[in-house]
């Protein structure tokens, strides 16, 4: 229960402190989780073109937060995931 405490407690920091970055880092989050969701639940049948419409911008939005606070970890991660899911929606466009 403390952990929670504490996430909950940072967020009501950085909605008082930082509402842009607050928002970018939770819509970032919800795509990337609605995705994954997503990918899970039609693991058969993925709607791929769906899933990178979402991983696309969340990761892109996560990548920007994560450059504006300076998380170098987080920032290579996201950032990573924006340029490999790119190229993965390339691919399913031309294949």
């Amino acid at each position: 229960m403390k952990i929670l405490n504490q996430i909950i407690d940072h967020w009501r920091h950085d909605w008082a402190t930082n509402k842009p970055l607050f928002w970018l880092e939770m819509v970032g989050t919800l795509l990337n989780i609605i995705a994954t969701v997503t990918v899970t639940v039609m693991a058969v049948n993925v709607p791929m073109l769906f899933i990178f419409s979402l991983w696309i911008p969340g990761a892109f939005l996560m990548a920007l937060s994560s450059y504006i606070r300076g998380n170098s970890w987080v920032f290579m991660l996201m950032g990573s995931y924006f340029i490999l899911n790119t190229l993965g929606l390339v691919v399913l466009l031309n294949g």
